[in-house]
């Protein structure tokens, strides 16, 4: 695995320096991870971000009150989830529009769960797939 990073910022130059996975690193240094030492570079960002899941489970409301009763309802496996993600946007006109694009798909497990992993920060819709309903 191999990660590029521009120093353009670092030295006036616009070109790439590959580092290489477990490659780049010092040796024989003691594991301290809030000092800073002459093998630092606080100039690369690798870009971490914060990922989310997104998942619940699917049953029959008998009663339709919104809330599990396992001693009076039943998880349903085998339910085709969907996964849009909202996005607001321009359109041509440059008038603001919100559109909602198919991103993923899950099945519930044995269990009536299902979830989406590895989300960025934003907002979503899960809908029961209409493949459901032949």
């Amino acid at each position: 695995m191999e990660f590029m990073f521009h120093q353009d910022h670092l030295q006036g130059a616009s070109s790439a320096i590959p580092l290489h996975l477990g490659e780049d690193e010092p040796t024989g240094e003691p594991f301290d991870t809030t000092a800073l030492d002459a093998n630092s570079n606080l100039h690369i960002d690798f870009g971490f971000m914060e990922i989310f899941s997104l998942g619940n489970m699917v049953w029959a409301d008998r009663n339709n009150d919104g809330l599990y009763d396992p001693s009076r309802e039943q998880v349903i496996s085998g339910v085709v989830m969907e996964l849009h993600k909202v996005i607001d946007t321009l359109d041509d006109e440059d008038t603001p529009v919100t559109i909602c694009r198919l991103i993923g798909y899950d099945t519930t497990d044995a269990n009536g769960l299902y979830v989406f992993d590895s989300l960025l920060m934003g907002r979503y819709i899960v809908a029961i797939s209409g493949t459901n309903f032949p």
